[in-house]
């Protein structure tokens, strides 16, 4: 799926100032290819990365996933819409008051409607893996953060989404891990 970003402007109002973190970014990123966006902290990655998986919309300009513009859904499409993009934050966003594996099951329960048993044997196996089947009881809060990045990661894919947008993927892993990921 091709992804088409024209002039988006993003800004967001501090107490003290408005701060604009997307400034008319137009950009094509090619379907099945990585793409990767480079810059200084604070320079809008994470805000353009938000936009791009339509978790916010843009002050102006448009997103099209291939020839459909999507930043303009009614709230249903979006959310049919939002079923086909894996994300993995840089803080994790895992929730904290379910298992290691429901952080895995639910997913595929409730996107792709998978019976329990079905969502188990998949989570369990992406665990293997990522060397976490040891910790599939254990919730987020036990987790070093590179585990707990690691099960961000496992839950991102589960749904095997068409399109996968990493915010920092890799940054709470050891080398060895990240070269393993």
């Amino acid at each position: 799926m091709n992804i088409t970003l024209e002039k988006l402007k993003k800004s967001y109002t501090t107490p003290d100032r408005i701060v604009q973190a997307v400034k008319e970014v137009s950009l094509n990123i090619p379907s099945n290819k990585i793409f990767g966006i480079i810059g200084k902290s604070g320079a809008g990655k994470s805000s353009l990365v938000r936009l791009v998986s339509l978790l916010e919309k843009p002050d102006s300009g448009e997103v099209f996933y291939d020839d459909k513009r999507v930043d303009n859904l009614s709230k249903k499409d979006l959310i049919l819409q939002r079923r086909r993009i894996g994300m993995i934050f840089q803080n994790f966003n895992l929730f904290p008051h379910y298992s290691v594996i429901e952080n895995i099951m639910k997913p595929q329960m409730l996107v792709l409607k998978k019976s329990e048993e079905d969502a188990r044997d998949i989570a369990i196996s992406l665990l293997k893996r990522m060397d976490l089947e040891q910790k599939a009881n254990s919730y987020p809060c036990a987790l070093s953060g590179g585990q707990q990045q690691r099960v961000a990661i496992a839950r991102a894919i589960v749904n095997e989404p068409e399109i996968l947008l990493l915010d920092e993927p890799l940054g709470a892993l050891d080398l060895k891990m990240r070269k393993e990921m």
